[in-house]
């Protein structure tokens, strides 16, 4: 099996005093299906996924699902699959820890198009519990009906006119506080093993312009979602 296959590798990195660090990839399609259509999401049915300004579940690319990196369901998830994969491999000496690939088109992420430039980052995610718990967090009001159902469009102009920074740093915050999390079932399980992020900035031809224009590169990561600040 393949629990017994990756068992060996680590009896023989540990036989030999070397190191097998795992690095794992979630991708949305093993989670679930879309439980609502954007219709029925625009009626005020709540989704796990990403929704962008159109009012549009970021379902499409790379057939794919893109989960929201603050649905509960995907951290629910992600969390227990790193349970699991402490539980099986944690106490193999050549085992340091785990690795997570995050962005592009693996979770966590934030979804983006390959087809358009850097600022369509912020198309995304303008759902109900993200705007929520943003106007809770940032202590503003987006002056958009709850039930309006152009509302996906409204607030994105709003915060790109009016908060667009502190929407960026929320994001981050939020991507952070995910992958703390993740790291806290690793180091609760093991306290002597490690949690690495490997961001996958998923497209060159969307951030190359914009750093060689002289975008600072954490300028450009915080786009998609990641600001090293946080991880300290």
């Amino acid at each position: 099996s393949t629990t017994l296959f990756r068992s060996l590798w680590f009896e023989l990195f540990g036989a030999n005093d070397l190191l097998r660090l795992p690095c794992f990839e979630f991708l949305g399609d093993h989670f679930s299906e879309a439980d609502v259509t954007d219709t029925e999401m625009a009626r005020g049915a709540s989704t796990d996924l990403q929704v962008d300004k159109n009012g549009r579940q970021a379902a499409q690319n790379y057939f794919y699902l893109y989960y929201n990196p603050l649905s509960p369901v995907l951290r629910q998830r992600m969390r227990a699959i790193v349970r699991e994969i402490m539980d099986r491999y944690g106490a193999y000496k050549s085992f340091p820890g785990i690795g997570i690939i995050s962005g592009g088109i693996m979770d966590p992420n934030y979804y983006v198009n390959a087809k358009d430039d850097l600022a369509s980052t912020l198309d995304v995610s303008y759902d109900d519990f993200t705007i929520n718990l943003f106007e809770k967090l940032s202590g503003r009001k987006i002056p958009v009906a709850a039930a309006d159902p152009d509302r996906f469009r409204k607030r994105y102009e709003w915060i790109m006119a009016n908060a667009k920074d502190a929407f960026i740093d929320f994001k981050c915050r939020q991507m952070a506080a995910l992958h703390l999390a993740l790291r806290d079932e690793v180091i609760r399980h093991h306290p002597d093993k490690q949690y690495y992020v490997m961001v996958a900035t998923p497209y060159f031809g969307q951030f190359m312009p914009a750093l060689a224009g002289g975008m600072p590169y954490r300028d450009i990561l915080r786009m998609y979602g990641y600001d090293s600040k946080y991880y300290k």
